[in-house]
């Protein structure tokens, strides 16, 4: 054995190729985000992003349905919005872990505030409209939006469930 066996210099010239294919392969395998899986009875689910917020827009001619959905993480790190194309909206249940979240519309006074249930661990929440956790924004017009409480944090918005009533169903 020689010394330059033993020495053989400056690793440079060697290394850079090895460098450069050990960086292209990281980058080629980078791991994308899973889409979202939706399981849906009585209408479709669509989930994007958009604005800043993942919007998760639900479509039912039967105007009743349910869906299980399994989110990303990277869907689950910006606000949740639920938009019902629907002509109107009886009820919406969003489950996610032990909360149970029931919004009721009014069908003739869109200003009337939307009646709001939370149940935890099977215990109703007292003055849940109150409670800076369960505050949500209702827009009443073409989609009916709801954003998610401040609750549905994105260990929540994993795997959650909600089902909806349309007034107007068929």
């Amino acid at each position: 054995m020689t010394h330059e066996d033993l020495h053989p210099g400056p690793p440079g010239p060697r290394i850079a190729p090895m460098l450069s294919v050990i960086l292209l392969l990281v980058s080629c395998t980078a791991a994308t985000p899973p889409p979202p899986v939706i399981s849906a009875k009585g209408g479709e689910i669509r989930v994007s992003t958009s604005g800043g917020f993942t919007a998760v827009d639900v479509t039912s001619s039967g105007g009743i349905g349910s869906a299980a959905l399994t989110l990303p993480d990277s869907l689950c790190r910006q606000p949740v919005v639920f938009r019902f194309h629907l002509r109107g909206l009886e009820q919406f249940v969003l489950a996610y872990g032990t909360t149970r979240f029931e919004v009721s519309l009014s069908s003739s006074d869109l200003d009337r505030p939307p009646l709001v249930t939370v149940l935890v661990a099977g215990t109703a929440v007292p003055d849940a409209a109150d409670d800076p956790r369960f505050r949500i924004d209702i827009s009443a017009g073409d989609p009916i939006t709801i954003s998610a409480p401040a609750d549905f944090t994105p260990a929540a918005c994993g795997e959650f469930t909600l089902s909806w009533v349309d007034f107007f169903r068929r």
